[in-house]
């Protein structure tokens, strides 16, 4: 499962969100003090320091930039899939 902690006022996060979709992954999308309290979250994850964070089968994987490298690694294809 992938999990994508993000705001509304980040691009990038909705970027990542577009590359999941033309992927077409299943995901779960939570938005930071709204899902869960940027306290909580820095609980949680103290050593992320970048929006949107990613997190794959329950090790973080990165931000934007590695979600994409990960994707085509995994299912392969080009940039079609990116937004």
């Amino acid at each position: 499962m992938i999990i994508v902690y993000g705001r509304d006022d980040c691009p990038w996060c909705e970027q990542a969100i577009g590359v999941l979709q033309g992927f077409k992954s299943e995901y779960k999308y939570l938005k930071l003090d709204e899902d869960i309290s940027t306290e909580d979250f820095k609980k949680k994850y103290p050593h992320i320091e970048y929006l949107p964070a990613i997190i794959v089968n329950d090790e973080y994987l990165g931000s934007y930039d590695e979600l994409c490298g990960y994707m085509v690694e995994i299912y392969g294809g080009g940039t079609e899939n990116f937004s």
